[in-house]
């Protein structure tokens, strides 16, 4: 289980640090959001990309402790996984600021959110999927 977890939470680093922000860098050049690879600090000083790969690695170690009730082909329970994710992050932005997030309308910031987090979802079913092969066959070898 703990294998899980931890193949989890560094598939959804490196999916954050590839797919997330191929498509971000996509939206950028759409004109649809902000520049990629984002410098900023949070509220404890945290740079925000790092801050990103963390909640990213914990949705992943969750992802990766139900592994075994993902769907067949990785890709496609990623993909669902990374949306689930991206509408609970966009109902969460609206609970903790009381309105709807920033001041584009609530469904470009949506389909940014569903884009974006279904990417990188679809990087983390396939990024895990590698790591569990690998993983089983060093312990098997």
């Amino acid at each position: 289980m703990i294998l899980r977890i931890l193949t989890g939470f560094s598939g959804a680093v490196i999916s954050t640090l590839t797919f997330h922000q191929t498509m971000w860098s996509l939206l950028f050049l759409a004109g649809l959001i902000g520049p990629p690879f984002p410098l900023t600090t949070n509220r404890f000083g945290i740079p925000l990309l790092v801050s990103i790969c963390i909640w990213r690695g914990l949705w992943g170690a969750a992802y990766g402790a139900a592994r075994s009730w993902h769907l067949k082909p990785a890709w496609l329970s990623g993909l669902l996984f990374g949306i689930f994710v991206g509408a609970w992050e966009w109902v969460s932005a609206f609970l903790r600021s009381g309105e709807w997030v920033m001041s584009q309308p609530k469904w470009l910031y949506l389909m940014q959110a569903l884009l974006i987090n279904g990417f990188w979802g679809v990087g983390l079913g396939v990024i895990v999927a590698v790591l569990s092969a690998r993983t089983r066959w060093t312990r098997e070898g």
